[in-house]
Formats: C-alpha cells, sequence, structure tokens
C-alpha cells in the first residue's frame, strides 16, 4: 500500500465504519441506511464523499449532530404514522448512525436518552 492509498484510508471514515460491522447481514444493510441519512441531510457525492463531510461537520459541530439526527428520526416516525415504512425500522436507521459515529471516535452515549422519546421501540436506544 502506497503512502497516498494508507493516507486516504486513514481519513475515510467508512473504513472505521465498516470495520464495526460484524455481520453479513449488517455489512449489507448498514450503509445504505447510513446513506438515507445523509441523503437526508442533503450531502452530495458517493457515499464515501457524503460520509467524510458528515464527519467533518459532525467533529466541528457536535450540537447540529445531535439536532441533525433527531429532525430524521422524527420524519421516520412521521412515515411510519403515516405507513409508509414500519416502525420496527426507525431503529435500524439510528443503529447505523450511532454505529458510525461511534467506530469514528464520536460519542453519542451522551445524547442517546433523547432518541428513546422519539422512537417506537425501547430498544434502540440500547444499541
Amino acid at each position: 500500500m502506497t503512502s497516498l492509498q494508507q493516507e486516504k484510508e486513514e481519513n475515510d471514515p467508512l473504513v472505521s465504519f465498516t470495520y464495526g460491522l460484524k455481520s453479513k447481514e449488517s455489512t449489507r444493510q448498514y450503509p445504505q441506511r447510513l446513506k438515507v441519512f445523509l441523503d437526508f441531510l442533503k450531502f452530495q457525492g458517493s457515499l464515501i464523499e457524503q460520509a467524510t463531510e458528515f464527519w467533518l461537520s459532525a467533529k466541528n459541530n457536535p450540537r447540529w449532530t445531535e439536532d441533525s439526527l433527531m429532525k430524521f428520526i422524527t420524519l421516520q416516525n412521521e412515515r411510519a404514522d403515516s405507513g409508509d415504512i414500519s416502525p420496527s425500522t426507525i431503529p435500524n436507521y439510528y443503529k447505523a448512525t450511532k454505529l458510525f459515529c461511534e467506530m469514528n471516535k464520536k460519542s453519542t452515549e451522551d445524547t442517546s436518552y433523547r432518541y428513546h422519546q422519539h422512537c417506537y421501540c425501547c430498544y434502540c436506544c440500547s444499541y
């Protein structure tokens, strides 16, 4: 591996994220779920570009990150209320985003309690 490839890998937040995925099913679904969140935030480009932009924004403004995730979960709750998605889908979006943040050294534990009141199932905050 060249030093340029190594530098790119070290700066790619998806490398850490995918490292944290344990099962084949999670490896297949979590990046797609993260992309839904990143699309909601209106980040442009490939998943790698979106994830990098999100990570830079998250590091610089943790409050924005929390607020954005709450707005996204609220939107998903509204979609569940209208029958567009199953309520059991909502924690899966949260878990993918939380894992991305945790694997990139952004703790979400201090805000987990906030999402419990917005989700349909109580187990979403324990993952």
